[in-house]
C-alpha cells in the first residue's frame, strides 16, 4: 500500500441508495470500502459534507445555541465548530426560489472556516431548485491554485 493511500480523509457520502441521485441526510454519513480498505480522499468532500450537514440538525446558527453538536464544547476556536446551519435551513424554512438566498448565507456561513483558517483563497457558492422539495448546492473552493467544484443534491424536507 502507497503512503498516498493513507493520507487525507475517509470519503464520507450521503447518498441514498433507493434514490442515487439524491442524498439521504437521515442517520450518518456512508462509509464506503474498495477491497477491504475504506476509500480515502486528499480533497475537500468531506469537509464540506462535514461543514454542511455533520452538526446538530437543531443548531440554528446563533450564537450560544445549546443545540450544537456535542464536538464544538471541546473546542476553543470558533472556526473551527461544526454549526450545520445549512442542515437547519434545509429542515425548517419552506422550499421556495424566496428562501434561495437564506440557503445560499447559510452555506457560506458553514464553510466560512475555509477563509478564516486561509485553508483556501476563496469559495463561491450556487444554489437552485431542480425539483419539487429539491435544491442543489455547488461549492467551488479555489486552494493553491487548484479550484475544487461539489454538487450535492438534497431533499428540502421543510413542508411549503
Amino acid at each position: 500500500m502507497t503512503a498516498d493511500r493513507l493520507q487525507g480523509d475517509v470519503l464520507l457520502t450521503t447518498v441514498n441508495p433507493v434514490f442515487p441521485d439524491v442524498s439521504d441526510r437521515e442517520g450518518s454519513f456512508d462509509i464506503e470500502s474498495e477491497a477491504g480498505l475504506m476509500k480515502m480522499t486528499a480533497g475537500f468532500e468531506t469537509a464540506v459534507n462535514l461543514s454542511l450537514f455533520g452538526g446538530n440538525d437543531l443548531d440554528d446558527g446563533t450564537p450560544g445555541n445549546v443545540h450544537q453538536w456535542w464536538g464544538n464544547l471541546l473546542e476553543t476556536e470558533d472556526a473551527r465548530a461544526y454549526r450545520g446551519t445549512t442542515q437547519y435551513l434545509l429542515d425548517n424554512l419552506p422550499a421556495t426560489s424566496g428562501n434561495l438566498l437564506k440557503i445560499q448565507q447559510g452555506v457560506e456561513a458553514d464553510l466560512a472556516w475555509f477563509l478564516a483558517l486561509n485553508v483556501a483563497s476563496s469559495v463561491s457558492v450556487v444554489v437552485a431548485i431542480p425539483g419539487h422539495n429539491r435544491i442543489e448546492i455547488t461549492v467551488a473552493i479555489l486552494a493553491e491554485g487548484v479550484e475544487s467544484e461539489f454538487t450535492f443534491t438534497e431533499n428540502w424536507k421543510a413542508a411549503t
